[in-house]
């Protein structure tokens, strides 16, 4: 028996000096053994509100599918209805049931019972399950379920993703409530897994400010991530991931990652490029988040894991690009490749016999033939007698019976350092040290023109209002030193006075923001130019772009010159 605070926290030093022992050696593990096939995971959220026989026929039929980890919400208001009142029941049944199954389990936590939120209704359903609860009842639910489950379950979850639809709370008050609930389970078991979920688009600065404020048992074992915007520009969550390792960890043990994709939130086609996606960062698990159990008979969830599934045996060596935009995954198996390829437009592949010479353009086939399985199910045997071209669609694509010889780990993005103060448009896209129009997000079709030897980018009335810029990650990225931005716009002069105008909506710290509104001159052949100060500009993309031109209700198009991002050097000390 512990009589003593100091005896108390010597016995915790050392099991939490057992656990980073323990860490240690699995990373060591991890760093000697290359991502093996049958290491992949793919998981599914069970739906909420479920009765034990639907989630029973829910288990049997994820199972079927292929998914090899489920992830059950521990919903607090099922187990605790009223304070001091405990009903285990439902949930021990599910567990039995998903163990049964095969599943690894990852319990989540939340959300709130109407009793832990004093300054709401129980009828306010949809706005309790997005409050913040009571945190010493939060941290006896969360110590209550970590022991009766810590020798059945693998992973606990400390609640949703922070987003406005499941917790609508400050930075802070998140912060607070997510390091209780990692420190009551490690308090439990140093040595529990404890999942931590970031808001999604791999939210750098929220991760951050989560760990400048914990420390010990509070730091999370794995931390999830959520590519959501990311899924048709591959290129970005690769980006986004070694720079939270460069920013965040590295004065921090660093986690385990995996990653969580909301089915709901965009097509299957979608999701599974994503996930796929994630393999290149040599992230294996990713779950899924559905609406309801009829989710699963997209025939895309069925395709996508015979995807995955047909890698088994084989090994995962790394990466590389089969072709301009068309980065691939590659997995060996035997003398042969198989290739998860993500292009980014529909595109093609250019085959060539092995035995023959093969140009630095093209891929050696040398079983004679590729097999190409879509995503959607359909799968082709191409035969390869001479120079073959293979077209391939824009979302993920399975090839086999290659010769590739990837680059070993994760994709590395080095560009050169832009090291002057400024950069304007490049409406090429050619120029690494050029702002760049993002044109496939929602909202931003813009048109162009030439007008006098001059390209005008404008905006479409009530069609798409916005202009999506990207700043060059190699020029200012997660801005640490905080500097002031200066975002400069040139645009031709309005018909009438007050018609026409806009403001910048822009990835700043915490969250997106705006601008104040300039109303845009008259003079419809002049060229005027609105300079905007940014002083909490972050610039990583949280949303697949730095900035945003927004025309609001403005009567005619804003028609842009240039656009042009000045770094504004702090004065020396």
């Amino acid at each position: 028996m512990i009589n003593s605070e100091s005896g108390y926290r010597h016995i915790m030093r050392k099991l939490i000096l057992t656990q980073f022992m323990f860490t240690m050696l699995c990373c060591a593990l991890c760093v000697q053994q290359p991502l093996r096939a049958a290491d992949l995971r793919c998981g599914v959220t069970l739906p909420m509100g479920l009765t034990r026989e639907a989630a029973s026929a829910f288990f049997a039929h994820a199972k079927a599918l292929g998914f090899k980890q489920v992830r059950v919400r521990a919903e607090w208001p099922r187990i605790q209805a009223q304070a001091g009142h405990w009903e285990f029941t439902w949930l021990d049944q599910c567990i039995q049931d998903a163990r049964q199954a095969g599943f690894t389990i990852t319990l989540v936590f939340g959300p709130a019972p109407a009793w832990t939120v004093p300054y709401l209704s129980a009828s306010e359903v949809a706005a309790l399950a997005r409050a913040v609860p009571d945190l010493p009842a939060y941290q006896q639910y969360v110590t209550a379920v970590a022991k009766r489950y810590q020798t059945s379950v693998a992973f606990f979850q400390v609640w949703e993703r922070p987003s406005v639809t499941c917790l609508l709370a400050t930075p802070q008050d998140v912060y607070e409530l997510f390091r209780t609930a990692v420190k009551a389970v490690h308090r439990v078991n140093p040595l529990l897994q404890v999942i931590l979920p970031e808001p999604g688009d791999v939210n750098i600065f929220w991760i951050d400010g989560y760990y400048k404020h914990a420390q010990g048992l509070e730091l999370p074992d794995i931390l999830q991530l959520s590519p959501i915007q990311f899924t048709l520009r591959p290129q970005v969550f690769w980006w986004r991931v070694p720079a939270l390792c460069k920013h965040v960890f590295t004065t921090h043990r660093a986690p385990k990652l995996c990653s969580e994709i909301q089915l709901r939130k965009s097509t299957p086609e979608v999701a599974f490029a994503a996930a796929t996606t994630s393999l290149l960062e040599n992230i294996p698990t990713t779950i899924f988040t559905i609406a309801s159990p009829a989710d699963l008979d997209a025939p895309e969830i069925a395709a996508g894991l015979q995807t995955i599934a047909s890698l088994q045996g084989s090994t995962y060596t790394g990466w590389t690009l089969l072709a301009i935009d068309t980065p691939a995954g590659i997995f060996h198996q035997g003398t042969t490749s198989i290739a998860l390829v993500f292009p980014l437009t529909d595109s093609q592949l250019l085959c060539e016999p092995a035995a023959h010479p093969v140009s630095a353009s093209s891929i050696a086939v040398p079983a004679g033939t590729v097999t190409v399985t879509r995503l959607g199910g359909v799968s082709q045997t191409v035969p390869v007698t001479g120079k073959t071209v293979i077209t391939l669609p824009s979302h993920p694509t399975h090839l086999s019976g290659l010769a590739v010889s990837p680059i070993a780990g994760t994709p590395e993005i080095n560009l050169p350092e832009i090291t002057g103060s400024e950069v304007s448009l490049d409406l090429s896209g050619n120029d690494p040290a050029g702002l760049h129009l993002v044109s496939d997000l929602s909202g931003g079709q813009y048109s162009q023109k030439n007008i006098e030897g001059r390209i005008i980018t404008s905006t479409i009335k009530e069609i798409a209002p916005w202009i999506h810029v990207k700043v060059p990650d190699n020029f200012l990225f997660f801005n640490p030193a905080h500097l002031p931005i200066d975002v400069t716009v040139d645009v031709l002069g309005a018909e009438k006075s007050e018609a026409c105008g806009f403001n910048l909506y822009y990835d700043a710290l915490n969250d997106m923001r705006f601008s104040n509104w300039q109303w845009i001159e008259v003079g419809k052949e002049h060229v005027f130019s609105y300079t905007f100060r940014l002083n909490d500009a972050l610039f990583v993309s949280r949303s697949g772009y730095d900035f945003r031109l927004c025309m609001g209700g403005s009567s005619e198009s804003v028609r842009v010159v240039d656009i042009r991002v000045r770094k504004i050097e702090k004065p020396a000390q």
